[in-house]
């Protein structure tokens, strides 16, 4: 009296194809979630950049205004510098005329 397995090995295959399926889709959604993971990542990568060459224009327009603004000032600045020398001059050659 010989006993028998109490399952087969068609049933152990069965059994091993069904886990094989099953880790198999486990791994097929697994690598889907990765891949939309990646493509959202990109997606949001591409936003910072985009943001970060706007920032950039931005700062260099307003960087380029205040040295605009500062040629000006000192545009004005000689000017009255030239301004307050000829004054003095003018005052001294009075102060020499009235002395």
């Amino acid at each position: 009296m010989t006993t028998e397995p109490t399952t087969t090995i068609e049933q152990r295959v069965s059994k091993l194809e069904g886990a094989y399926e099953q880790a198999n889709e486990r791994f097929n959604d697994q690598t889907q979630a990765i891949n939309a993971l990646r493509t959202e990542t990109r997606s949001e990568i591409s936003s910072v950049r985009a943001e970060i060459a706007e920032f950039r224009a931005e700062t260099r327009a307003e960087i380029a205004e205040v040295r605009t603004e500062i040629a000006e000032l000192r545009s004005a600045m000689h000017r009255q510098t030239y301004l307050v020398i000829a004054v003095l001059g003018g005052l001294v050659t009075l102060l020499r005329f009235i002395g």
